[in-house]
């Protein structure tokens, strides 16, 4: 407890108000004393912490206008992943942490974040000599101010800390070599198929390069320029203001005679100047004998100071016939763009950039017979020379015959190997290290996991794993997996496995991108573009293959993805997994997610990132502000993806009308990603959508939002139709809103609405005018129900009480039992494992008091006990066959026999009666009896499912 009295506080004047914070995460409280002092107390430091940041956040001119205030977090985590002003700087001989890094620390304290991510990528590889000082200060300085530092493992995104045998490579097999006298030749030789990619040729002097095609259009032109990276010239592409001229602006060849299952890698020197919103790019793709593009992969830059290496390496498909170069700035990109030296080559028989390690080397064998030829016995191999950045001017391994082998001039042989390339040049360190090497693990991820336990002891570890772009693709990751799904389990657990067994507590965290089905683990051919295989790396968590302990951070920057920010988070919710999710940039985005989260029992929290390139003040002011205090309960999201019957209606909506206007996909709101099928609802005069019961609480103010545009630009206006329903579904009143000044274009739009005593439900009608014309297309509805905050008040008896906490407390059973007067025993009943768990003071195990639960509490004389807060909103919480001991959190009553009938299975109801110190039983035929806001009741139920309030 903090009293702050007349010094303390020096010249803070007070006014005859309260200001009182109740049931923060450590029920935190500050309050006046008196108007002589403010009183901050806590059940935990944190708790006093947050009610000091909360006193200095109002305080103005020196004094405090206290209100009533409810102050506690809805989210637990409030993290920030910091790209930028968190990175350690390098003393010459070590790390340290500044100044600067302390003063943010300050000021993400004064927000009340509580977590940070560190992004140095394989710091904790280096010796501890170089980091510990820094590390454990950063940790300590963070810690005092309740700030819990998430250091990063490693990216397996990026090879760059790990040494070149540790770099997953593309796999060369079976390439056709002849040998010489001494030397194996390639059958199809390392050379540069382009021709005139020097630009150096303008033989009818038209200003366009022989053999290369120029489109130019006013506002984008393409000329032979003399600034060049070698000879005289280069082909340079001004575009001095946005135009859409610019997309259609190309300089382009085309090269026939490609092999297919081939590598290829386009090689240039480019620069740039003055470039905003569209990077430059350079591209290369195949096409088969239809004209059909295969593979598509492009380099892009930014301004540069010189000429840098810029192109791209592929695999080509197995029908391609020709490859396509070309180059632009698409609309609204602007700038100056120069490219040269600009070569093409087929990379198999090059024997470059070799790997050459204990699970992997080059391989020969007899192409007739298929011998496999001895290293040392029937040939040497003369190293070439490596780099993290494949180039053509390399030297290349060479494989010379032994005379006393068995290899004989003129013979045809076939040689395997990986090499590693790139899939961009500007990013030639974007690509996955081998996670089948088993030095990988014991040279690197265990002892990097060693010395973070020992020295940081960290409750959370981050392992990254987004965006990975080049994966399952050497021989040494096809010998280990079957698919890359496995794979990246395969890394998961392994990883997970080690650091619980040096911390148990410890978890680890990733980003969910590459095992999610709604982003680019549901891609199936998405590692095919860095030269991977096919296969969707989202089994790994469809078949819960990757351990449930690990958290899993869903990512989506912007309100465009709403629909796979929502599937994302009930699918990981759904397989077991926790979760937090991550926006940047968009300020909707924040708030969205904050809605998105609080739908989900359990959802851990939420990461803002900062990837540069905004005002981050005020947009981590805004993320604390949401995700501390969620402004509204989601309490229903529909985009219309569902449709398990495919008769082009929605789940659980219905619609009457002409059959043509039905879900439409390719007309939604947002965009698409991987094989998520987004749609939307065609609606117009005489076509009308509406959902099924959705279930409601009397007497609270809604909101309605859904994305609409219009396909014509007539007068007539779409509206929602709002039906409300009883606890028995019979029809109680409806409304109508008509919604103004819908576009062409998608725009969200709103409706408020007020429920009305007794309703329960209510349905929502999605219509265009009446008799009118024009079609309207809605995706994305949201109900949203705002957060109020009431008092429940329990009168306790002496002896049992069976209840529930219909208000966001954030307790666990130990401060539960510190605020009820008089309180013996608190007991949670487990489902999973049918018994109960108990808590008493002495008792070593506490638990969480979650909503929608019930929890048995025994007091040794009759008390009243008041909780203050915001209601509960919605609970999503599995029943298990046999007992269930639920809580009703809903403003209105209900019946046993109601909760019997909306319960899937259910064969009984039971009721504590403390009066008979006994249960009131509720089956078909037995007497009915009343369930209040407030009271615990038990289920049994003969088959599984999820329970979200339903009665």
């Amino acid at each position: 407890m903090i009293k702050l009295n007349s010094v303390g506080i020096k010249n803070i004047s007070f006014y005859h108000y309260s200001l009182f914070l109740n049931h923060l995460t450590d029920n935190a409280e500050i309050f006046n004393d008196s108007i002589k002092e403010i009183i901050i107390a806590g059940n935990a430091p944190n708790g006093i912490f947050y009610g000091v940041q909360t006193l200095i956040q109002l305080l103005n001119n020196n004094s405090v206008r206290g209100v009533f205030i409810l102050d506690y977090p809805d989210n637990k985590m409030r993290g920030v992943y910091e790209g930028y002003k968190i990175r350690f700087e390098w003393n010459g001989s070590a790390y340290e942490f500044t100044q600067e890094q302390k003063d943010y620390i300050d000021w993400l304290a004064s927000l009340k974040f509580n977590t940070v991510f560190t992004v140095e990528n394989g710091i904790f590889f280096k010796n501890e000599s170089q980091w510990r000082d820094a590390y454990e200060e950063f940790f300590e300085y963070s810690r005092e101010r309740f700030i819990e530092p998430v250091p990063r493992l490693c990216s397996i995104s990026s090879v760059a800390p790990f040494s070149f045998e540790f770099y997953e490579g593309w796999f060369v097999e079976n390439e056709s070599f002849i040998f010489n006298e001494s030397f194996a030749l390639p059958e199809k030789p390392f050379i540069n198929l382009l021709p005139n990619g020097d630009f150096e040729i303008d033989s009818d002097e038209d200003g366009i390069p022989d053999n290369w095609t120029v489109t130019s259009k006013p506002g984008a032109i393409w000329k032979i320029d003399n600034d060049s990276y070698s000879g005289n010239h280069s082909m340079k592409l001004e575009v001095p203001e946005p135009t859409q001229n610019s997309t259609s602006s190309y300089l382009r060849i085309e090269i026939d005679g490609i092999e297919p299952d081939s590598y290829y890698c386009l090689l240039s020197k480019a620069k740039a100047k003055n470039i905003t919103n569209v990077r430059p790019q350079l591209t290369i793709y195949t096409k088969n004998t239809s004209g059909e593009v295969g593979v598509v992969q492009s380099d892009i830059t930014w301004s540069t100071n010189g000429w840098i290496d810029f192109g791209c390496c592929i695999k080509t498909p197995s029908d391609t016939e020709k490859i396509v170069i070309y180059s632009r700035i698409q609309f609204p990109g602007k700038g100056e763009f120069w490219v040269d030296n600009v070569r093409l080559y087929r990379v198999n028989g090059a024997l470059m950039n070799v790997i050459r390690a204990s699970d992997t080397d080059i391989k020969v064998i007899d192409a007739v017979n298929k011998k496999i030829y001895v290293e040392g016995i029937d040939y040497e191999i003369l190293n070439g020379t490596t780099s993290i950045k494949f180039s053509d001017s390399l030297t290349p391994f060479r494989i010379r015959r032994l005379p006393l082998g068995n290899i004989s001039p003129g013979e045809e042989v076939m040689v395997s190997y990986d090499t590693y390339l790139f899939y961009r040049a500007t990013s030639y360190w974007s690509s996955a290290p081998c996670v089948a090497r088993e030095e990988f693990y014991t040279e690197y991820i265990y002892p990097a996991i060693d010395k973070i336990v020992y020295y940081l002891h960290p409750k959370i570890i981050n392992a990254d794993a987004d965006e990975i772009r080049g994966f399952y693709r050497d021989s040494r990751m096809m010998r280990k997996f079957n698919s890359n799904a496995e794979a990246i389990a395969y890394w998961a657990n392994r990883t997970n496995n080690y650091l619980t067994s040096k911390d148990p507590q410890c978890r680890l965290w990733i980003w969910d991108d590459m095992v999610s089905p709604y982003h680019n683990g549901g891609v199936e051919d998405y590692q095919v573009r860095y030269g991977g295989l096919p296969g969707r790396m989202a089994e790994a968590t469809e078949n819960e293959w990757i351990d449930k302990s690990i958290i899993m951070d869903i990512w989506w920057y912007s309100d465009i993805w709403l629909s796979q920010m929502y599937a994302s988070s009930k699918f990981f919710r759904e397989k077991g997994y926790d979760i937090a999710g991550s926006p940047w940039y968009e300020i909707e985005n924040i708030e969205s997610w904050s809605e998105i989260l609080s739908a989900f029992q359990n959802s851990l929290g939420g990461v803002v990132t900062n990837w540069g390139d905004i005002p981050y003040e005020e947009h981590f002011s805004k993320f604390v502000d949401d995700f501390w205090n969620v402004k509204n309960n989601l309490v229903y999201f529909d985009s219309f993806e569902e449709d398990e019957n495919n008769d082009e209606i929605p789940d659980n909506w219905f619609k009457y009308g002409n059959p043509e206007y039905s879900t439409d996909d390719s007309e939604f709101y947002g965009k698409r990603y991987a094989d998520y099928p987004n749609c939307a609802v065609r609606v117009d005069g005489s076509n009308i959508f509406y959902s099924n019961y959705i279930p409601v609480e009397e007497c609270k103010n809604y909101t309605i939002s859904a994305f609409i545009r219009r396909n014509d630009s007539s007068s007539e206006k779409p509206s929602f139709k709002i039906c409300w329903y009883d606890a028995y579904k019979n029809y109680l009143c409806e409304e109508e809103e008509a919604i103004e000044n819908v576009s062409n274009e998608y725009g969200n739009y709103e409706v408020y609405i007020s429920s009305p005593r007794n309703a329960n439900y209510l349905r929502i009608y999605l219509k265009g005018e009446e008799n009118g014309t024009e079609s309207f297309w809605f995706d994305v509805i949201r109900l949203k129900m705002k957060k109020e905050v009431f008092s429940h008040e329990y009168s306790l008896q002496k002896g049992w009480n069976l209840i529930t906490l219909p208000i966001k407390t954030g307790y666990n059973a130990s401060l539960l039992y510190k605020d009820i007067r008089k309180c013996l025993i608190i007991l949670k009943w487990n489902s999973s494992k049918q018994n109960f768990e108990l808590y008493v003071p002495s008792s070593p195990y506490d638990f969480e008091i979650e909503n929608g639960h019930g929890y048995l509490i025994a007091v040794e004389n009759n008390t009243k006990f008041t909780l203050t807060g915001i209601s509960v909103g919605n609970v999503s919480i599995p029943l298990y066959i046999g007992w269930n001991m639920l809580g009703w959190f809903k403003e209105n009553e209900i019946t046993a026999s109601s909760i019997y009938e909306n319960i899937t299975g259910c064969q009984i109801v039971l009721k504590w009666n403390n009066s008979k110190d006994d249960f009131d039983l509720y089956v078909p035929g037995l007497s009915d009896f009343i369930i209040k806001r407030g009271d615990g009741f038990l289920v049994a139920v003969s088959e599984e499912s999820i329970w979200h309030g339903e009665g």
